[in-house]
């Protein structure tokens, strides 16, 4: 009897390795949030490039290739800039898919120019 109890193997500790839903959302929701990033600061030079090119961007309706920060992320999207609403510091964005995007000008990290030919129908958003 003794030797059998011995053999059970790892049947004793079975139960423990039920995850619940909640738990492995849980887990989930952990993960996410360890992926995040603190919003960088940009110092007076770099916001004097992204004026200018933000400037040259709306007269010329050239595509750009925008990384902004957004609930602790840092994403791209590849459009032109539409239009720029100075009131609410708000650019209108037009992706690649013709989608229309709103981006907060406090939260541009970076624009970079592209062609959007590299990109076809793809476009936007990627998660770093």
């Amino acid at each position: 009897m003794k030797e059998q109890y011995l053999q059970r193997g790892n049947k004793l500790w079975e139960g423990s390795r039920m995850f619940l839903p909640e738990h492995k959302q849980a887990l989930i929701d952990w993960q996410k949030e360890q992926q995040k990033v603190t919003k960088p600061i940009l110092d007076e030079q770099e916001l004097d490039v992204l004026n200018r090119t933000l400037y040259t961007a709306l007269v010329q309706q050239a595509s750009l290739r925008i990384t902004y920060y957004e609930e602790g992320h840092l994403l791209e999207i590849v459009g032109y800039v539409d239009k720029f609403f100075e009131s609410r510091k708000e650019l209108r964005i037009v992706d690649v898919s013709e989608q229309i995007h709103h981006l907060q000008i406090d939260n541009i990290i970076q624009f970079a120019w592209t062609s959007l030919d590299e990109y076809g129908e793809k476009g936007v958003g990627s998660r770093d």
